[in-house]
């Protein structure tokens, strides 16, 4: 699929993995006209909601590709956390997503996409995350409510997280300088995920909400198409969230990456993408039992190892077994 030099481009989104595309086909691919689109979020930071966890190995990596210094983003790094009071092994790192959006953008400000002539554009990229406003929607995606609330408290060193037994998770994330990032996630809906924020809340010793939003998060895995005509979507857009950790930011700078590299070959973009990521479908086939409350396999509790690795986590097999029998119900092979 080759295009000619003169290719006019609009980004539609501006999280990781539209900011980060931005970023990439500029320092890479400077013949390119782009233009970024992205509506601007009614929150304090200026972004959309969502907690700010990534694995350092891999974020390391991606920021040096556009040629920024990773350490400037990073609010703390951790070589432990601990899940359902469990402590595992890490190499994460909480980064200034705000800070990391303004440095990929090169401190352009979006337009907005209400604006925007599409008819004007060679090719549009879907960066606008679950929505996927610009590629065929999907009926029937597993969609998870999320709320997140900035804080100001000084007990909480390392991230927590508090897995339960509707599917969902709550986290504790350390920002520094006195705060932290404080949200919950349910398949089960707002309410389920504001009771168990309120439940861990109650444990700490907190000062007042600093700010708070909320959002969606898709938890199928791949979602096709990926590319519609001159459409070619990326990062949640194409359902790039793990479905086990819900964590986006590291897939959406992947399938950035991923584009750059296969710019002129959709077919080849497609095929590696899924190559990275069909792993989420089995996941995502793993969640729904759990929100369906249907037993295990011992077998799903492999997956979760994948999963964590997005994140900088590196559980051993023996603490995924026990973080799982707090809140599963598993099925030996011989049951079936």
């Amino acid at each position: 699929m080759g295009m000619g030099k003169s290719l006019t481009v609009a980004i539609m989104g501006c999280g990781p993995g539209g900011a980060y595309l931005y970023a990439l086909l500029r320092y890479k691919k400077p013949e390119l006209e782009v233009t970024i689109f992205d509506k601007t979020p009614h929150t304090v930071c200026g972004i959309k909601g969502c907690a700010w966890g990534a694995s350092w190995p891999q974020f390391s990596k991606l920021s040096k590709e556009v040629n920024i210094d990773p350490d400037k983003y990073v609010l703390g790094r951790h070589d432990h956390l601990f899940i359902n009071q469990m402590k595992l092994k890490a190499d994460g790192v909480i980064i200034d997503k705000p800070l990391l959006i303004k440095d990929l953008l090169g401190g352009k400000s979006p337009l907005d996409p209400s604006d925007a002539d599409l008819s004007a554009f060679e090719r549009i990229v879907d960066a606008s995350g679950v929505s996927r406003a610009y590629l065929s929607s999907r009926q029937g995606l597993a969609l998870a409510n999320v709320i997140q609330m900035r804080i100001t408290t000084t007990s909480i060193s390392c991230p927590r997280v508090f897995a339960d037994r509707t599917g969902g998770y709550t986290w504790l994330f350390p920002l520094g300088r006195g705060e932290a990032h404080v949200g919950s996630l349910s398949p089960q809906g707002i309410d389920i995920a504001t009771r168990e924020l309120d439940r861990v809340r109650k444990t700490l010793a907190a000062g007042p909400v600093l700010c708070s939003c909320s959002a969606m998060i898709c938890r199928k895995g791949p979602v096709y198409p990926f590319i519609e005509g001159k459409v070619w979507g990326l990062g949640e857009a194409i359902g790039l969230v793990d479905p086990i950790a819900c964590a986006g930011i590291v897939p959406a700078m992947t399938s950035a990456k991923l584009m750059s590299e296969n710019w002129d070959n959709d077919h080849r973009y497609e095929k590696q993408v899924w190559r990275c990521y069909s792993y989420m479908v089995k996941e995502a086939k793993a969640v729904a039992k759990i929100v369906r409350e249907e037993r295990l396999l011992y077998s799903d509790l492999l997956l979760p190892r994948r999963a964590f690795k997005t994140l900088g986590i590196y559980p051993s097999f023996r603490q995924i077994m026990k973080v799982a029998s707090t809140v599963i119900k598993i099925k030996s092979v011989k049951d079936d």
